[in-house]
């Protein structure tokens, strides 16, 4: 049977558009292809002067698109990655102690495909960056971060 998983993100930095693109990678460990058609949310939050933005993109799986089964011999999962992604700013934490994402993968969520075991279709987790500037310091940074108020 299928099994599809939220597995991870892929992230092209644009530093000189100020943009990021998040794709999301899907994995199938069961031992039977799946098959679009299907629909994928990649979504993106952020905080940018103390407001929560939130971006989502669905992308459609086309029919004819199959992930492979895992090999049976090596276990090794059928991959697939959205080939649209979810643009958006870019913020690096050194210039804003805010500047923390949280991607999330929410993989057939209107249950198209028959899957063995559905807890497996949502990834989440945050992430960040610095900006090329610092990346490049000889000396650490650091990032204040203050509680926020009620």
């Amino acid at each position: 049977m299928v099994n599809l998983v939220a597995r991870t993100f892929t992230i092209d930095l644009k530093h000189a558009d100020g943009t990021m693109c998040v794709h999301g990678v899907i994995w199938n460990t069961g031992d039977t292809e799946a098959t679009g058609p299907f629909l994928v949310a990649v979504g993106v939050g952020f905080r940018k002067g103390g407001i929560d933005i939130h971006t989502e993109l669905i992308v459609s799986v086309p029919s004819g698109v199959t992930i492979k089964a895992a090999d049976p011999n090596t276990g090794v999962p059928g991959e697939y990655t959205t080939p649209e992604c979810n643009l958006t700013e870019l913020i690096y934490r050194d210039q804003d102690p805010d500047g923390v994402y949280t991607l999330y993968l929410l993989v057939d969520f209107n249950h198209e495909v028959p899957d063995n075991d559905r807890s497996n279709n949502y990834l989440e987790t945050r992430w960040w960056t610095i900006s090329p500037e610092a990346a490049k310091r000889p000396t650490p940074f650091e990032i204040v971060v203050s509680p926020r108020g009620p």
